[in-house]
């Protein structure tokens, strides 16, 4: 009977240790203040989702704060955040001039910082500022210019080439990177910039619906097409001048992001493509700094890398992608992300490359 008891006991002691190599070192848990513009919209709540997926796994307690991207209410945000004593911070930086700063808090506070949704190498000024302090782990951020250039060769793939074009004033990284891959598709043939107008932020949806309004008018017998630099601001506002003018078969759209009535829209023929699912860029970042804090940082440098975007073309694929939109699935599951633990740098941007419409399970 002893002797059955011991086995009985030793079998339970190996599977208990085998079902602890699967997930995050036994009692080891992290408190990380993650720093974002609003969790509340559609996009904040896939946003905090995935992340919240992979804090159950990891053992981590998240202190989540929204500042709207106001500059000053996001350093008092980070100051509460530091002193209420994390291990380690993730942050949305409402600009990249705003990093030096953030990275100088962190570092008072002996405290790793990894930022998302940011290029920061595209900021040479604040990058160079921050490379070399050992606090900065890096940042991930969106493919803009690739994702700019490829819904231009969308366009040019299903016969619509003159574009009407809402460029934005230069200076800003997220509109400069986007508006980038628009000129390379220009500069290499694929659409024609046959129609421009300038958005003015001081009354920004007016402005951009403005825009809208002038290439279905004065435009109209110029463009095939318009391309928009963002989808969140207008929603389906921007379908729905197309269609007051029926001019829904010869003018189609194509846009960054997901918003409330897409689907409408792309029933419509008026949107032909979107870039979206973008939700997942924190949680790379959050993998970072988490295996950083673990013990087995992804790399002994910086982190920088970009990651895809989604392409959403027809209805049928939005019916796939709409599930994680209403927060009914994460694109990350447990398993994907236990497999994330001790990652190197090449294997999570192995990962951060095969994200597209495919793998949606």
């Amino acid at each position: 009977m002893k002797k059955c008891l011991a086995i009985l006991l030793t079998a339970v002691m190996v599977l208990t240790l085998a079902a602890g190599c699967c997930s995050a070192e036994a009692g080891k848990t992290f408190k990380i203040g993650f720093l974002f513009s609003n969790f509340d919209t559609m996009f904040g709540r896939m946003v905090r989702a995935q992340v919240e997926e992979a804090g159950k796994e990891l053992g981590i307690e998240f202190v989540f704060t929204a500042d709207e991207e106001i500059a000053d209410d996001q350093i008092n945000s980070l100051e509460n955040v530091l002193s209420a004593g994390v291990d380690g911070v993730l942050i949305a930086p409402v600009s990249t001039s705003m990093v030096p700063k953030i990275v100088q808090m962190c570092a008072g506070a002996e405290t790793p910082v990894m930022c998302c949704f940011r290029d920061l190498t595209y900021d040479e000024e604040a990058y160079n500022q921050v490379k070399d302090n050992p606090y900065f782990l890096g940042a991930t951020f969106e493919g803009e210019t690739q994702a700019g250039y490829d819904m231009c060769k969308y366009l040019n793939e299903i016969g619509h080439t003159r574009a009407g074009i809402i460029w934005f004033p230069p200076g800003q990284p997220l509109s400069d990177t986007r508006m980038a891959g628009w000129q390379k598709a220009i500069d290499e043939g694929l659409i024609e910039n046959t129609s421009s107008w300038t958005f003015d932020g001081t009354d920004a949806l007016n402005s951009f619906l403005g825009g809208i309004e002038y290439f279905c008018t004065t435009g109209k017998n110029d463009v095939d097409a318009i391309v928009q630099l963002t989808g969140n601001l207008p929603g389906p506002a921007s379908i729905n001048v197309v269609e007051s003018y029926s001019l829904q078969d010869q003018i189609k759209i194509v846009t960054y992001d997901q918003f409330d009535g897409m689907d409408a829209a792309l029933e419509s023929g008026v949107l032909v493509f979107s870039a979206c699912g973008h939700h997942v860029d924190p949680l790379y970042a959050l993998m970072v700094l988490y295996n950083y804090l673990n013990g087995t940082p992804v790399t002994e440098g910086k982190f920088t890398n970009a990651a895809n975007y989604l392409y959403v073309t027809n209805i049928d694929q939005f019916k796939k992608f709409e599930p994680y939109c209403n927060i009914e699935k994460v694109i990350y599951t447990a398993e994907d992300i236990r497999k994330m633990v001790g990652i190197d740098e090449a294997g999570l941007k192995e990962i951060m490359a095969a994200y597209n419409i495919d793998i949606l399970k």
